[in-house]
């Protein structure tokens, strides 16, 4: 995946699980001023509910895409 900020709908890839991953394992949260960037509060509640083993790596990648999505829309 070369592209990053696409928007699709369907099932999860192995390429967007493999970048889901990606993004995980080289994340950087800063919290010291709080969660005011939108995309980065829905990437933290919802990769803490994968991390808590109350969601799928495959439904963390779709709630991601799908959450951000609506919010680019929106704008």
């Amino acid at each position: 995946m070369a592209e990053l900020g696409y928007v699709r709908s369907g099932r999860p890839t192995e390429a967007d699980a493999a970048a889901a991953r990606h993004m995980v394992d080289n994340a950087v949260i800063d919290l010291r001023n709080g969660l005011q960037d939108p995309v980065m509060r829905i990437l933290y509640e919802e990769t803490s509910m994968y991390f808590q083993g109350d969601a799928s790596l495959d439904e963390t990648v779709e709630k991601i895409q799908s959450r951000v999505g609506l919010y680019l829309q929106e704008q």
